[in-house]
């Protein structure tokens, strides 16, 4: 139903914003988390004490040339608060260090603390590092070194005091395998905290929309029991005044030639709200679900020929010519009187709409399983921008010209609904100054409507 879409198009799109919004503000606090324990997990304990103790062996080795890599001093103290007791080994994170030429080649290298001994791993060692540190000045970058896993490394080129070159280039690296490990944990909690919280967001907010939006359903539902009501009880009166105005126009020689007029008048409009009202009630039905359908094997081509023989003489008075191109036998299960009412407004609308001397075309004919039954006309057309609005309620393209011709804007409406409850459609495509085609494609043996009443 036109209701029920709206509603659930408003649902959905909430529940798309409220959704929206949470993911961008846990992506904003996830990433503003994230940044926080990188830079305190690796930024400053790894990187800082990295670029610090660079620094200092540049220092040194700028002050002795020939000594290039001394370690820092606090590396050198053991620590110990009983200075008559052996020093016992503190567990620390080594430090790798090395020192290289402008060339590459490796000057002296260490592994702090002093205590550990050996040379630094091959992997710390090679790489494009240090003539990235040789272009920029200083550079970084992390390796993977086997049995340790990712080190961080930093090189920091360094000038000679006496001259114009380098003395060569210092590099320093330390294994971030725990800072690693700890950011990865971090940011797996982080999705799996903003995953469940989406999945719950989503849920909820499906759960709270539906409840916020229970009084529109009320709204629409009490709007077409009232439209339904209303159209029932406006057709007597109507069928009154349309029956003692059509009595008087019998004695149309004993009213003067102005109340005749006006009594003619009220015939018209007297038909076309009854018209209208109509096709209030017959939509009403159809979004209440209580618009019966008798399911019956029908004859597709009959039922066109039936509204072609109907339509043929309101076509004739507008001199066009109404032919049909029927293939026999297609059987279908529906309701035929009601696919005979879609297959009139569809003639109907072909016939208002083509001008004197045109032609209109009903077929029919299966195509890919399916029984169709086509209107095709050479009337005026519709231009492309009105094609997706057809079948609005109370939707024209010429209000004007469907005033003249006595449209309200309901016919294709009532024709798409009855479509739907045969679990068919129809489909309209056109082109201005070429024509219209209009199709109602219905599935071939289905076991019936989606409405019974």
């Amino acid at each position: 139903m036109p209701e029920a879409t709206f509603l659930h198009g408003v649902r959905r799109g909430l529940t798309l914003w409220y959704t929206t919004v949470l993911v961008v503000t846990l992506a904003v606090l996830g990433g503003m988390l994230y940044y926080g324990a990188h830079r305190e997990l690796f930024a400053r304990p790894v990187a800082g004490m990295a670029r610090g103790q660079a620094e200092f062996i540049a220092r040194d080795w700028q002050q002795y040339p020939a000594i290039p890599c001394q370690p820092p001093p606090p590396f050198n103290v053991p620590i110990s608060k009983d200075p008559g007791a052996a020093p016992r080994p503190r567990v620390r994170t080594p430090t790798y260090i090395a020192c290289l030429d402008a060339q590459g080649r490796l000057l002296a290298a260490t592994i702090l603390p002093v205590a550990d001994v050996g040379r630094p791993p091959d992997a710390f060692l090679t790489g494009t590092l240090v003539p990235e540190a040789l272009r920029r000045g200083e550079a970084e970058d992390r390796v993977e070194v086997e049995d340790l896993g990712p080190v961080y490394r930093y090189a920091r080129v360094v000038p000679s005091a006496t001259s114009a070159g380098v003395l060569g280039v210092v590099m320093v690296g330390r294994p971030i395998t725990e800072q690693v490990n700890a950011l990865a944990l971090l940011r797996n909690l982080l999705l799996l905290t903003a995953g469940l919280s989406v999945l719950v967001a989503t849920v909820g907010g499906l759960f709270l929309t539906n409840r916020a939006l229970q009084p529109a359903r009320l709204a629409f539902e009490r709007q077409q029991s009232f439209i339904a009501d209303a159209s029932h009880e406006l057709r007597t009166p109507l069928t009154l005044i349309r029956a003692d105005a059509e009595v008087l126009l019998r004695q149309r020689t004993r009213l003067d030639p102005r109340d005749a007029a006006l009594v003619d008048d009220i015939v018209t409009e007297s038909a076309h709200v009854d018209r209208l009202t109509s096709s209030l009630l017959t939509l009403a039905r159809l979004d209440a679900n209580r618009f019966h359908l008798d399911t019956d094997a029908v004859d597709l081509s009959v039922i066109a020929a039936s509204a072609a023989r109907r339509l043929r003489s309101f076509a004739a008075e507008k001199g066009l010519a109404v032919t049909e191109q029927l293939t026999p036998h297609m059987i279908v299960l529906g309701d035929g009187e009601a696919l005979e009412q879609v297959a009139v407004i569809l003639l109907d609308n072909a016939i208002k709409y083509t001008p004197a001397g045109g032609t209109i075309t009903i077929r029919t004919a299966r195509v890919d399983g399916r029984a169709d039954l086509m209107v095709e006309d050479t009337g005026i057309g519709i231009p492309a921008e009105h094609v997706p609005h057809l079948g609005e309620r109370f939707y024209r393209v010429d209000k004007a010209r469907a005033r003249e011709a006595g449209g309200a804007g309901l016919g294709l409406a009532i024709a798409f609904r009855i479509a739907e409850a045969h679990g068919g459609a129809v489909q309209i495509t056109s082109a201005p100054g070429r024509g219209t085609s209009a199709v109602l494609s219905l599935k071939s043996g289905q076991k019936g409507p989606k409405i019974t009443g």
